[in-house]
């Protein structure tokens, strides 16, 4: 049985057309950067944003939600290629950077997922300066990645305790 929320986002992402990419962008985000939903909603997010992404091939936001459904499929080669596509985008370094890092550690490449990991602190201390807290997707996503290593996890410690969503 799925939650009501999550039942609500997926009729959402249904209703919504082609014709509005940046709201299936979005209704796309909310369901991939938090972890255990169904996959069956992952899965209609990757149909979903590779169609947005075919269509509107410049945009990085879309790259980097295609990306982020890629990895909670599994997908993991798609989804480090897509994300690489994603990463030159400032504005979403942040979330990028937490989507490698999860996605090498998923695929086995440990070592490359810990460096990748060990700028996120950091990274994230200059995204809260400039842009102030994150949404609570991305919270979540980003909690989910810097608990890949929680023992290491001194620069930020509320984070360590923080549940993965």
């Amino acid at each position: 049985t799925i939650s009501e929320d999550v039942r609500e986002m997926a009729l959402e992402m249904m209703a919504s057309s082609i014709d509005n990419p940046i709201q299936l962008n979005a209704d796309s985000w909310r369901i991939v950067a938090r972890n255990g939903r169904p996959e069956a909603l992952y899965q209609r997010a990757v149909d979903v944003m590779e169609q947005v992404c075919h269509e509107q091939s410049e945009s990085t936001a879309f790259s980097a939600t295609l990306g982020a459904a890629y990895y909670r499929v599994e997908r993991f080669d798609d989804a480090e290629r897509t994300l690489l596509a994603a990463r030159e985008d400032e504005d979403l370094a942040l979330m990028v950077t937490a989507l490698i890092a999860l996605t090498k550690h998923a695929s086995g490449k440990i070592d490359e997922s810990r460096t990748k990991w060990t700028s996120l602190p950091e990274m994230l201390d200059a995204y809260e300066r400039e842009q102030g807290r994150l949404s609570g997707a991305d919270q979540a996503l980003l909690n989910e990645a810097l608990n890949l290593f929680p023992q290491q996890n001194d620069k930020h410690p509320d984070t360590a305790d923080a549940p993965n969503h």
